[in-house]
């Protein structure tokens, strides 16, 4: 299976020989797995025993809820919207879950049709609403909405169990997790990673040796473990700390943790220790680490066939570079010798990438024998710029700032991902407390970051589910729903307005509920969650339940496995089905993206 992500968020994937030819657009890790020996265990792929109005459940088959809420629950302080179908209703009322007597009584607004769901609908809001408890929202006609509640800090648990999720993907150690009763468990696994140098000719794999780089995320639902991605993935836990301070401290994620380190920075750590392990002497960094083919449905530790290292990425290169320099930021409080050695890493990468000013990527010819090829770069300019942003930042060189400030971007996406890490750049050089900074060029820095932010307040109050990002419907939207937070909460720190923590705080609530499906996208979290993710220890470990704290890809208009005949409407291409990866795949990037967005939030 080939798996190939060029630069304009397109992936090509080709099926081995077993799996017939396939051809998917998509734009982040994914992969639909081979079959291999895997240990016995009941059958939990067996066809779906619920009727077509009802999912699949913890609870059982349950039939959807026709009032789209955040089941999770809203913020006291912040804009309070549900989405409605549209009825010969007018007005609503928020009631007492218990009781059932109304506490707040508000009208709905005109019916929009909405194209990119099919159908049509109104809004309740219940902002001015603003009484901690636990409610259901009526509208006359329409079954009640599933209990929500209000509180200033209803979403603290979900930002440990987003955490969880993350906890869950570690690689190289036995991982023991319990969520609602039930216990998950994955064994120390990839303990050999990998091989380095191998030469493939002939089918085969000759020569190698054996090198550390053991530790990490699992980057995905698959078992490879990508420096691109996860340099990525690991910046917005540390950004987080960084842009929210130490209350993040009191995040207890991490079972049975007694250090003193914070858990927060314990995970990061974590991911950080194994990005260094995949640098090399002369400051490069190795692209990735995967097996040739892809495993099928088994846990970590079965997974045992051999791993081999990619060539080096200047792409690679420049993301350790950004992330090992913000680590050197955010670790020097706790651990100077820790940030001294994030920071030697970062120079020694960014002393290779000034030496090598070409581009350079990891496969010396086509894939050189892997039947995947995950994260392929082959231009690395947004990285380079990333780079040189954080190591000003972290060193406060006048040198690099005059470097930084030549390749300053003129405008931001609304839509990022890993390979426009621009965006992290410009967000970074204007947070920065530096008075060195050319006036005119902070000015323009200051208008691309609210120019997007703004664009995505108009979007969140303009779409029928408050999607800042609107009708944008691909591979991992779900995550990029969830990073549009950043662009919103920097927005907010540069030029304090309601208007940005509202437009994020609505992100999180279409991914907790208020969205079409009245589901939410985290496994174990809120009401009806995602049950059938693509995630091999999800899949392989014999449990009638998924690991929680997961954030599934989300709605995809370019899944092939989607119905034709009829086509869905683009927003409703999303399938509870661990078959599908290009709408239920899980990945490191979105999962550390919601951390994030619950993190402005804490409390």
């Amino acid at each position: 299976m080939l798996r190939e992500i060029s630069e304009n968020r397109a992936m090509i994937r080709t099926a081995s020989s077993r799996l017939g030819f396939l051809i998917i657009s998509c734009i982040a890790a994914c992969d639909p797995g081979l079959s291999v020996s895997a240990p016995p265990g009941p059958d939990i792929s067996a066809p779906n025993p619920c009727k077509a109005t009802e999912v699949r459940s913890t609870e059982g088959c349950v039939t959807p809820p026709q009032i789209k809420v955040d089941t999770v629950g809203y913020l006291v302080d912040r804009n309070k919207i549900a989405t409605v179908p549209a009825s010969d209703s007018t007005a609503f009322a928020i009631l007492d879950a218990d009781t059932k007597t109304s506490v707040f009584d508000g009208s709905l607004s005109t019916a929009t049709d909405n194209s990119d769901t099919g159908d049509k609908t109104q809004l309740a809001n219940f902002s001015d609403f603003r009484t901690s408890g636990t409610y259901v929202l009526h509208v006359d006609g329409l079954a009640d909405s599933p209990p929500f509640a209000i509180s200033s800090d209803v979403w603290n648990d979900a930002l440990r169990v987003t955490m969880l999720g993350l906890y869950g993907q570690r690689c190289g150690q036995r991982v023991e997790i319990k969520h609602q009763g039930v216990t998950f468990v994955h064994e120390a696994c990839h303990t050999h990673d990998a091989v380095y140098g191998a030469k493939f000719a002939g089918g085969g794999w000759t020569g190698g040796v054996q090198r550390d780089a053991s530790g990490g995320w699992h980057d995905a639902g698959d078992y490879g473990k990508y420096t691109v991605n996860a340099s990525f993935a690991l910046a917005f836990l540390l950004k987080a700390w960084e842009d929210f301070g130490n209350k993040l401290a009191s995040v207890k994620h991490i079972p049975d943790y007694q250090g003193d380190l914070a858990p927060w920075l314990v995970e990061s750590k974590y991911q950080m220790d194994q990005l260094l392990k995949m640098q090399l002497d002369d400051g490069s960094a190795l692209h990735m680490i995967g097996p040739h083919e892809f495993p099928g449905t088994v846990l970590p530790e079965f997974d045992t066939v051999d791993r081999h290292f990619t060539g080096i990425g200047t792409a690679a290169t420049a993301d350790l570079v950004a992330v090992a320099a913000i680590a050197s930021r955010v670790f020097r409080a706790s651990d100077a010798s820790y940030a001294d050695k994030c920071l030697a890493a970062a120079q020694a990468g960014q002393a290779y990438l000034d030496a090598n000013t070409s581009v350079v990527t990891p496969f010396a010819s086509g894939f050189d024998g892997f039947t995947h090829a995950a994260y392929n770069r082959t231009q690395d300019k947004g990285e380079r710029f990333w780079a040189l942003a954080e190591l000003w930042r972290t060193t406060g060189d006048p040198a690099l700032l005059s470097r930084v400030e030549d390749q300053l971007p003129a405008s931001l996406p609304i839509n990022f991902d890993w390979g426009n890490v621009d965006s992290l750049g410009l967000f970074t050089y204007a947070q920065a407390d530096s008075p060195a900074r050319n006036s005119a060029k902070l000015d323009a820095a200051h208008q691309a970051i609210l120019g997007a932010a703004d664009k995505l307040v108009l979007g969140t109050q303009t779409h029928a589910y408050g999607r800042g990002i609107g009708a944008m419907y691909y591979w991992g939207s779900n995550g990029v729903l969830a990073r549009s937070a950043i662009n919103l909460f920097v927005a907010n720190q540069l030029t304090p307005d309601a208007k940005y923590l509202d437009a994020a705080a609505q992100q999180v609530d279409h991914l907790f509920g208020r969205n079409p499906f009245g589901r939410t996208m985290v496994t174990g979290l809120g009401y009806l969650p995602a049950y059938r993710p693509h995630h091999r220890p999800s899949q392989g470990d014999g449990i009638d339940a998924p690991w929680p704290g997961l954030l599934v890809g989300g709605t995809n208009s370019q899944d092939s496995l989607a119905p034709k005949n009829p086509p869905l409407p683009p927003g409703l291409t999303w399938f509870d089905s661990d078959q599908d990866y290009y709408v239920n795949e899980v990945a490191i990037n979105w999962n550390t993206a919601l951390a994030y967005a619950l993190a402005g939030f804490y409390q």
